[in-house]
């Protein structure tokens, strides 16, 4: 199997696991696809649908990878969070339309992560200068006022910018009512894609019409 990410050995392990602690064939495939980007996956389900490759040698529906998905959370293959439209996915350097950022925990597989220290280091150093880029996109620039030098300077002195700080405290309170609301919209959205499933598959097991 050829994963989408660059950690075959890591993707293959995860895979194996998985099917050993009852998995079926398809989220398998997913729990090992997701392993294979190492620590972090934020990919969507469509890109997973199009990399997937099963036995039958075709690529599985975005909305039967993203049932799989839900099933390998429920059975503690994998865990998951959803990545709001806007918001920015962890390692990511710009917002995006929405997905899911999936994690693959090798302690619960009880099987070593074939994931070295170096490969380890390599993705945290390329963490760390994705959010040094974040924060320097998001600093405010002063732009320079150049003029030439035979130009006669009669404008009046630009003034100095200030700057304003704001102190952001934490507030045990807000934090659980975040959480809190985070938790019912990952419910909701969870009940929305069941749904779906379900008119899915109701579709495909309408009979055909009889011929007119």
């Amino acid at each position: 199997m050829t994963w989408g990410g660059p950690f075959e050995p890591r993707g293959n392990a995860a895979a194996g696991a998985a099917l050993k602690a009852g998995a079926t064939p398809l989220e398998a495939l997913i729990v090992g696809d997701a392993a294979s980007y190492g620590e972090v996956c934020f990919v969507k389900d469509a890109v997973q649908a199009a990399t997937i490759v099963q036995r039958n040698g075709r690529n599985p529906h975005p909305r039967s990878v993203a049932r799989a998905r839900r099933h390998a959370r429920d059975k503690g293959l994998l865990d998951y969070r959803r990545i709001m439209p806007g918001h920015r996915p962890p390692g990511a350097k710009y917002a995006g339309p929405g997905t899911t950022a999936k994690f693959v925990d090798f302690k619960a597989f009880k099987v070593k992560d074939p994931m070295s220290r170096a490969d380890r280091r390599r993705q945290h150093r390329r963490r760390m200068a994705v959010e040094a880029y974040v924060e320097r996109k998001a600093k405010p620039v002063s732009p320079e006022v150049r003029q030439p030098a035979d130009r006669p300077r009669h404008s009046a002195p630009v003034p100095e910018p200030v700057a304003h700080t704001t102190r952001v405290t934490a507030d045990p309170e807000l934090s659980a009512v975040i959480n809190e609301l985070g938790a019912k919209l990952q419910a909701k959205w969870d009940a929305e894609q069941c749904r779906e499933d379900e008119r899915m598959v109701s579709s495909l097991r309408r009979p055909p019409k009889p011929p007119d």
